[in-house]
């Protein structure tokens, strides 16, 4: 699934290791679904999109 992780991490200038403990997932989930090797659940999307205060589709691209 497209996502801007990566580019929202960097105009925040967030970790992954931050994003992750924020959201209450592994880093190395996290770098899965950023580079897209892995499609989150509904649940970790909203997680995520909690954990940097906007919405799923402010995110993720469906």
């Amino acid at each position: 699934m497209k996502n801007r992780l990566r580019v929202i991490r960097a105009e925040r200038n967030i970790s992954q290791e931050h994003l992750a403990s924020k959201a209450k997932i592994t880093r190395a989930s996290l770098s899965r679904i950023e580079n897209e090797l892995q499609e989150p659940s509904v649940s970790t999307m909203k997680k995520i999109a909690s954990a940097l205060s906007l919405k799923i589709s402010d995110i993720f691209l469906m």
